[in-house]
């Protein structure tokens, strides 16, 4: 068995060393094309440290703080701000849609932190109701463990005297 291994060993060896002269290398050029969002009327975006909005297909400048249809506040500084307060900064060619949807100047959606917050409580009541779940179980295996436990003395008790 030994010998077997040793001469696997050696042929692997051999396998991985041969030096092949001939080889071709292939050079794929892959560039990726990332396309902007087009924006529509009432997308705001972060344009040349400004806040602009999109009107009438024209970029115009915000004067004074904006509320969405779903509450969130648009500031002209960039601050936005969902209605439990949580705050995003819009990034240079970051954009925000009506619905407080908000893509950075690649288009990708960035989470905001008002889904986050939500996510995070609904974590947390996952955990907390698992935990109660648990509880509750192990609580009733000690009350099963408890009766056994009194069901086994009283036999021995009952074979004893």
């Amino acid at each position: 068995m030994k010998k077997l291994l040793v001469i696997a060993a050696v042929a692997f060896s051999l396998v991985a060393c041969n030096e092949n002269t001939d080889t071709t290398e292939v050079v794929t050029d892959s560039t990726t094309m990332v396309t902007a969002p087009t924006p529509v009327e009432g997308d705001y975006m972060a344009k040349d440290g400004k806040v602009m909005v999109m009107k009438g297909g024209e970029w115009v400048m915000v004067t004074e703080e904006t509320t969405l249809a779903n509450g969130m506040k648009v500031s002209v500084d960039g601050v936005v701000m969902d209605k439990d307060g949580n705050v995003v900064v819009l990034a240079e060619g970051s954009m925000i849609n009506a619905n407080g949807v908000v893509v950075d100047a690649n288009g990708v959606e960035v989470s905001t932190p008002g889904l986050l917050n939500k996510a995070a409580d609904g974590i947390e009541k996952g955990v907390n109701e698992a935990a109660d779940g648990v509880e509750k179980g192990v609580k009733k295996a000690g009350e099963g463990i408890e009766k056994a436990a009194n069901k086994t003395g009283e036999a021995i008790k009952k074979v004893v005297n």
